[in-house]
């Protein structure tokens, strides 16, 4: 449980200094951003909006997944409107094992709702649907998933989710009469 988990993270640091927890925790992000390297008098920006792009989507937890090998339980795309140009290509080719966890929420989410959500906020521990917006961002997350050959996705289901998700009712609706959604 995340009880339990929490838990042993104390138990793993319990016996460090603030010092070294911070130098751990520093080393992390090293290895985070060390993935580019950038020379010169744009470094220090480069690497600060770097670091600021990595933050989110956050990870909720380190537990096992029931039903998928990785561990990940993504939150805080908020809204996807806002990451699906910018930070999330950017994990695609960055760090494609964490894009996996991202794309696999998702599909999650999807699977119990049989919807794709417009946000994933941590606040309220949930999905969003925001109306017409950003209904289908989610199916050009799950594109750059591809077209970065990212693995660890299950692009059957992938697809499955996405043709399910085009032809729900609102959707529907939205393509027949176009003008609902461009008010």
């Amino acid at each position: 449980s995340s009880t339990d988990r929490s838990r042993q993270h104390i138990d793993d640091i319990k016996h460090k200094s603030f010092d070294q927890v911070a130098l751990e925790a520093c080393q992390r992000w090293n290895r985070e951003l060390s993935n580019v390297t950038v020379e010169g008098e744009v470094a220090d920006l480069f690497y600060t909006a770097l670091y600021n792009a990595l933050k989110k989507p956050v990870n909720l937890c380190e537990e096992p997944h029931p039903t998928r090998d990785d561990a990940s339980s993504y939150a805080d795309f908020a809204t996807l409107w806002d990451l699906y140009k910018t930070h999330l290509p950017l994990h695609s080719l960055l760090s494609p094992s964490r894009y996996a966890g991202m794309m696999n929420t998702l599909l999650d989410i999807f699977d119990r709702k049989k919807a794709f959500p417009g946000a994933v906020l941590v606040q309220n521990h949930g999905d969003e649907e925001y109306s017409n917006q950003a209904k289908a961002l989610p199916h050009v997350a799950l594109a750059q998933a591809i077209a970065a050959g990212v693995t660890g996705i299950d692009y059957r289901r992938a697809v499955d989710a996405m043709a399910g998700d085009l032809f729900r009712t609102g959707n529907l609706e939205a393509m027949e009469h176009p003008e609902s959604v461009l008010r």
